[in-house]
């Protein structure tokens, strides 16, 4: 049983890794745009029409 919790433990340590991780990218993805004067809804709302377009 204390191997199966350590395991366990192991994994969740891992997971959690990994979002901090995939946060951390998306506070600097959030950067870049922001100082690139990057307007993502203006961009979302290009595609999305095209993409409507094409159908």
């Amino acid at each position: 049983m204390v191997k199966e919790q350590t395991q366990s433990e192991s994994e969740w340590n891992e997971a959690s890794s990994k979002v901090k991780s995939i946060f951390s990218l998306i506070d600097l993805l959030d950067v870049i745009i922001k100082a690139e004067n990057f307007d993502f809804v203006a961009e979302l709302e290009k595609l999305t029409a095209e993409h409507i377009e094409v159908e």
